[in-house]
């Protein structure tokens, strides 16, 4: 018999057994038959949420078939143990799991990214040892069955906050990476940009080009097939420019949200994404005069299928006044002069990456992206990057369920901006133990 016959089966069976037993306390005892009653409806409350929430995460596995459409990210999280108490009206999902990174590097920055505003200087380290274990998380979902439909719940935190000593403690405080409620097609609260890339490679340090924002937005989404789906979310605007002492700062005037636009498609062949932001920078109150620009932006990503899961993953990104979203802020949304004016960098960014699966429990990741910024531009220090590359080769082992290890060497190439320009480059070996 199936999993799907056996499911099917098994509720009446349940609720059959639920129904002898009233039955037989109704004749001992009519108290005792009421508490049975109640438990009875208890459990039948809890059996609805739980067929709720399966048909949901089934709905959504038809949109995106399993194995071939994962899309999964050594930061996103794991499959792991949960504990859900019982509720009448609510199902409540608590879960995380434990992270152990370990690094060797030629610099002394122990996170998974490569950042393009790295410094000639630090090229000349010598390899350092770093290990950590603040990309551990903890989470807390909830699903609640309502008239209008199920209403969900998630709040997720890391440890990615304050300054530990290594000497003894290695203390890390918690922090809020996600914390949002959704019903139907409404999500509300703090969760990854519409803007993010949908379709990354699967690598433990970040590429370049890594392009994303976690922020505050109201998104809806409009799914007119099971292969084509439309967003559009309102979002947390936050400008960041270079001023004339060649400094990053940021800008408190916004007044409109950045809006992003995306669609997706969805096939056994091919899945892809474009999202497109629009942004409006001002600043009226730190200069002699004000200034107002709009700034935009195209995220394009995609992956294609090969036999036997095999899949090759490409992204291009392009944008006037993009700065937060793309590179880690490398390049800032643009410059701003003395008396106030703002003028907004080009900057742009591509990757493309293949998966291989050698079995089912292990696979490799080879990598390459790129970013950098277009034209002149006055306002930046003498060390300033004009374009970064990175090159990544993995290899990913899941040896048991809900486990996952992982081993990376990524290397970092930089060119600045001076006209006898000076290229550096970073290398990072990373290992990952998730449970």
């Amino acid at each position: 018999m199936s999993p799907e016959t056996q499911n099917s089966c098994r509720y009446p069976l349940v609720m059959n057994k639920y129904y002898t037993l009233s039955a037989l306390l109704l004749l001992i005892n009519p108290l005792s038959a009421q508490d049975a009653i109640e438990k009875e409806l208890e459990a039948l409350r809890w059996l609805s949420l739980e067929i709720l929430e399966r048909i949901d995460a089934l709905e959504k596995k038809k949109a995106a078939p399993s194995l071939k459409t994962t899309n999964a990210k050594l930061q996103d999280p794991l499959p792991s143990g949960r504990v859900q108490p019982s509720s009448k009206e609510t199902n409540i999902i608590l879960g995380g799991r434990i992270q152990l990174d370990t690094y060797i590097g030629s610099d002394d920055n122990p996170d998974a990214t490569f950042n393009a505003k790295y410094k000639t200087e630090k090229s000349s380290r010598s390899n350092q040892l770093s290990t950590h274990a603040k990309s551990s998380r903890l989470w807390l979902k909830t699903v609640t069955n309502t008239k209008y439909g199920l209403f969900k719940s998630l709040v997720e935190s890391d440890f990615y906050s304050g300054h530990p000593s290594e000497t003894n403690s290695n203390s890390y405080a918690l922090r809020l990476r996600h914390a949002y409620v959704s019903m139907n097609n409404l999500h509300i609260g703090q969760t990854n940009s519409l803007f993010t890339t949908l379709y990354t490679p699967e690598l433990l340090v970040d590429p370049v080009n890594e392009t994303y924002a976690r922020q505050p937005l109201i998104s809806w989404f409009y799914k007119p097939s099971q292969k084509l789906s439309y967003d559009l979310s309102l979002e947390q605007p936050e400008t960041t420019l270079i001023n004339s002492s060649s400094r990053t700062v940021t800008i408190s005037n916004d007044t409109v949200p950045d809006i992003v636009l995306r669609n997706r498609y969805f096939s056994d062949q091919v899945e892809f994404s474009n999202a497109l932001i629009l942004r409006h920078l001002i600043q009226d109150s730190a200069y002699i005069g004000s200034d107002e620009v709009f700034g935009w932006g195209i995220n394009s990503s995609a992956k294609l299928f090969f036999q036997d899961h095999d899949d090759l993953r490409f992204s291009v990104q392009y944008g006037k006044g993009l700065g937060r979203y793309i590179a880690e802020n490398a390049f800032s949304a643009g410059e701003i002069d003395k008396i106030g004016n703002i003028r907004l960098h080009k900057t742009y960014g591509a990757h493309i990456s293949f998966r291989h699966w050698w079995n089912e429990n292990l696979r490799s990741t080879i990598a390459y992206s790129l970013t950098g910024i277009e034209g002149d531009y006055t306002n930046r220090d003498i060390f300033a990057t004009r374009k970064a590359t990175s090159a990544h080769i993995n290899f990913i082992w899941n040896p048991l369920a809900n486990t996952l290890a992982g081993l990376e060497y990524a290397h970092l190439y930089t060119k600045d901006t001076l006209e006898n320009t000076q290229e550096y480059d970073l290398f990072k070996l990373r290992f990952s133990y998730n449970f």
